[in-house]
């Protein structure tokens, strides 16, 4: 494993541990991009809209990094009104009021929180965060100056039709690591199997069939029965996600006895997103296809 896959791995984990973390906390539901790696010294949200929410957290240890969070005012008016079980305002003023800070830090410092979880189960051992930091930037000069001592990738999930920004700003020693640990555990001797403590990891996988973009109003007015339609045709390929990384692509058919799907896998992806072609048959129970 390099050091890019290390980075991309820790980003696409805790993408998805945010995700999961915001549908819990308040039932919105946000799905993550792709990642993406930073050049050193390169400010990681010098393409974000302003004004914006900033929100920057530390680990709690002397190694450096951490993470930082960036998302539209709107949309950080939406998730504090979902955290308070509230419809969010019809007039956005200038900054967020006292109570709709307050709502927002805590849904970033658990989403934060779950983030960190999920970079500690990769390194083996446990993260800890420093109090994360909120403020309103509404010009370029106030995002600082970047963190040189980290490498930084990013990725952004969308949600209610707006991009959250999630960088993580990964020290050397925890790529290191997480190269040692994972380089250990995937070594092949002679086509031998893998190790037995790599087998009960569990991690998600999923199927996405395709995707749609709309206005909030005319998703929450969804009548049951009704035709989304994606961006897919019918027989074009499909992908698979294990822990919210595209691994491979292939494409659904109904097994032989027909009770369930399965997908035949014709690609896998390397590490810099290039397919290569490969031949597999993955069965997916229904409840495992996800659009």
């Amino acid at each position: 494993m390099t050091t890019d896959q290390a980075l991309l791995k820790i980003a696409g984990v805790t993408a998805q541990a945010v995700a999961d973390a915001l549908h819990e906390l308040c039932g919105l539901q946000s799905q993550p991009g792709a990642a993406k790696l930073l050049g050193q010294g390169e400010q990681p949200l010098a393409d974000v809209a302003l004004p914006a929410i900033v929100a920057r957290v530390g680990y709690a240890s002397d190694t450096g990094g951490g993470s930082l969070v960036a998302l539209p005012v709107a949309t950080a008016r939406v998730l504090a009104a979902a955290m308070m079980g509230a419809e969010p305002p019809a007039e956005a003023g200038a900054a967020l009021s006292d109570i709709e800070h307050s709502a927002l830090a805590e849904a970033i410092r658990e989403a934060l929180t779950a983030a960190a979880g999920a970079l500690g189960s990769l390194l083996g051992e446990d993260v800890e965060l420093e109090a994360p930091a909120i403020e309103q930037v509404a010009a370029p000069s106030a995002l600082g100056e970047p963190d040189t001592e980290s490498q930084a990738v990013r990725v952004d999930l969308v949600l209610e039709d707006a991009a959250i920004s999630l960088v993580q700003l990964v020290p050397d020693t925890f790529a290191q690591r997480l190269i040692q640990a994972l380089d250990a555990s995937l070594a092949e001797h002679d086509g031998a199997p893998l190790h037995a403590v790599l087998r009960d990891i569990p991690v998600r996988v999923w199927v996405e069939l395709g995707r749609a973009t709309m206005p909030l109003g005319r998703f929450v007015g969804l009548p049951a029965g009704e035709v989304v339609e994606l961006d897919r045709a019918v027989d074009d390929p499909v992908d698979l996600y294990v822990d919210g990384m595209r691994v491979a692509r292939g494409r659904l058919a109904i097994s032989d006895s027909g009770e369930f799907l399965t997908l035949a896998i014709e690609s896998l992806v390397h590490a810099d997103g290039a397919l290569a072609a490969h031949a597999a048959a993955v069965p997916l129970a229904g409840s495992a296809a996800a659009a």
